[in-house]
Order: structure tokens, then sequence, then C-alpha cells
């Protein structure tokens, strides 16, 4: 797992790696309600950052209308690309979420925002992993949407490699030094309980959510205007003497 820069979104990595950690000593309920105790939380943090990204957005179209020319026209539109982009895929991973809610037996009714069965481990592996050795799981398309995501926003910003290091949106290929599993779908979702599965797909929607914000931010800096600092100074006129007199 890459090491993200901002702090809310390395505390959610770690919560999430810390539950996965207690997940494979104890699959105790009280485990399995801190997953959902985690969900809650990236849920709040996905909404502060929604709003965050449309005041920015908000703030370059006063910009661009203030300022309105070609290029600020243009940053404005990549703006809006990269925000419909990063929408689209959250809204993909929220229709997965309510399909996971369904497959594993709909609403509890002593826990209405959980599912039945959360500790459940084979309807996970059937819905994203699909039969072994077919590749046939909405976790391989899910696995893919996440890097022409990333490679369509990367486009927008000409491959800045600034960017590039700042946005949390990619496919962590480090899971074959963890696991002998054979791709990063197997190792997220194979015989993963039901639990566990939600507040990884809301944390990839908190991913795409503040990619778009590093990649909003880089277009309002576009359309501001570069700062000047003024540190040369030449007087054009220059009293001949430093007091006056009355």
């Amino acid at each position: 797992m890459s090491i993200p820069k901002e702090p809310r979104q390395l505390m959610i990595n770690l919560m999430y790696l810390v539950l996965t950690a207690l997940l494979a000593l104890n699959v105790s309920a009280e485990v399995m309600y801190a997953f959902f105790t985690l969900d809650k939380g990236i849920k709040n943090s996905n909404d502060i950052v929604e709003n965050t990204n449309q005041t920015i957005l908000n703030n370059i179209q006063k910009q661009a209308d203030a300022y309105d020319n070609e290029e600020n026209r243009a940053f404005l539109e990549s703006a809006l690309q990269a925000k419909a982009l990063s929408d689209e895929l959250a809204t993909y991973v929220g229709e997965l979420k309510e399909q996971l809610f369904e497959a594993a037996g709909g609403e509890d009714p002593k826990h209405p925002d959980q599912p039945k069965r959360i500790k459940d481990k084979d309807v996970t592996t059937r819905m994203f992993v699909g039969e072994t050795g077919k590749e046939d799981g909405e976790g391989y398309v899910l696995e893919k949407k996440i890097m022409d995501t990333r490679a369509k926003l990367l486009e927008i910003v000409e491959n800045d490699p600034t960017l590039a290091e700042s946005i949390p949106l990619k496919i962590d290929d480090s899971f074959a030094e963890k696991s002998d599993a054979k791709s990063w779908t197997e190792f997220n979702f194979f015989q993963m309980p039901v639990a566990a599965v939600f507040p990884l797909l809301t944390k990839i929607q908190n991913d795409a959510k503040a990619s778009s914000t590093a990649i909003l931010n880089y277009f309002l800096g576009k359309v501001s205007g570069e700062e000047i600092k003024f540190d040369a100074f030449e007087p054009v006129i220059s009293a001949r003497k430093g007091y006056i007199i009355r």
C-alpha cells in the first residue's frame, strides 16, 4: 500500500491495515462491526472531500468567468472532466456496494446499515473473483476501471510527475510480496469477509475523490495565475534629503 501525504488518507489506510490484521487473528462479531465503523468514518471523509471539490470547482469557474480567455476556458473544461471521471468511478463502486449488500442477505433487522451475512466469505469470492482462472468477477472490472481512470486523470494534466505522486488512486502491485495471490483482485477479495470489503470499496471511492482534489487544486492555480514576488526595487522619484523641514 502506498503511503499518502494527506493525514486523513494516512489515517484511513492505517486503520484498515490494523483491522485486517485483527481479522487474521480473530473473526469475532466485534471485529466485523469495527469494519462498519471504519466504513462509516470513510464515508464521512468522502462527504468532506466532495464538498471541498465542489468549492474548488466553483472557484475555478469564478476565475475563468472573471478572466475569460481561451486558456482559462481550457483549464475549466479540464477541471470539469477530471471531476466527472472521479465521480464516475465513485458511482460505479457505489453500485458494487449495493449489489454486495443484497448478495449478502440484504438489511439486517438489528443493524439496518449492515447486511445479514457480514462474515460470509463465499459471496465476496463469487462476486468479485468469480471462477478460478477465468477472471470473470467484478473485481477484475473494478481493477481495470481504477487503472483506466488514473491514466485518464494523468493524461488531463499531461502526466505531471508531481501530480502522479500525489494522486492516491492506483493499483498497489506489492501484493505479490505479501501473499501468493496472482492478482490485486484475488488479494483483496478472495475469501474476504463481507464486512471487510465494504470499507475497502469506500476507500476506493475516497481515493477517487482525493485524486480529483489534487487535480482541481492544480487547475485552480492555473486560472488564478502565478504569484509574483517582488525581490528587486528601483526608485523612480527619490528625495535629495532624508528629512523634512517645516
